[in-house]
């Protein structure tokens, strides 16, 4: 079978923007719809498929429960969903509140999609199969980051007055084992921590939150 991508090796593409947000799950999705709502220029650059990309659309049928999209709406609360009503969010069976929310499998489902229809709308530039390899610095400032298309080996160099990096944590470093969830969550295998590895590499300032 014929690889159905052109061969790009050795060919480079720079863009500038003046938001680029680096990871496609629902924070960036979220963040590239706040800068876009002000006016700027956005793009998102992510590994995989943004409309299937990592944890935000897998929901686990074990627990029955979407971990990170409870954490998101206790954050958020109405507000959130009431942005999201706005984007198109619907329940196929009833208007739900938070509560109901955080035990809804249709809600878990529908989320991604929403969020990237609400990102066609809006004109965000979506930059998919792309792996970030490391962040442009200069002047000890971030200035943009660099990654090679997965399909066509094409250097893609992203510009930016902001980076958001917004990519997932590690949570593919090992087999699955339920013993150590925070490291084998049954997530996508791009979930590999690629982002903070960028970020330690150049000296940026990490923060935890439980």
């Amino acid at each position: 079978m014929k690889w159905p991508y052109e061969n790009e090796l050795g060919t480079k593409e720079i863009v500038k923007y003046d938001v680029v947000v680096l990871g496609g799950g629902i924070s960036g999705c979220l963040a590239a719809i706040s800068a876009k709502s002000k006016g700027l220029q956005v793009a998102i650059v992510e590994k995989g498929s943004i409309g299937k990309s990592v944890e935000n659309v897998i929901y686990n049928d074990v627990t029955n429960r979407n971990s990170y999209l409870e954490e998101l709406l206790k954050n958020n609360g109405e507000e959130l969903l009431i942005k999201l009503e706005k984007m198109g969010l619907k329940d196929d069976e009833s208007n739900l509140n938070v509560n109901d929310c955080l035990k809804s499998k249709i809600l878990s489902k529908n989320f991604k999609p929403t969020l990237v229809r609400q990102l066609r709308i809006l004109g965000v530039k979506l930059f998919e199969r792309v792996e970030v390899c490391n962040l442009l610095i200069n002047e000890n400032k971030v200035c943009g980051a660099i990654g090679i298309h997965t399909r066509t080996a094409k250097t893609m160099v992203f510009e930016a007055k902001s980076v958001i990096l917004a990519m997932s944590k590690s949570s593919r470093i090992f087999n699955f084992n339920s013993e150590i969830p925070a490291l084998s969550e049954p997530c996508a295998f791009q979930c590999v921590g690629s982002g903070i590895a960028m970020a330690i590499r150049n000296g940026l300032e990490i923060e935890y939150k439980n």
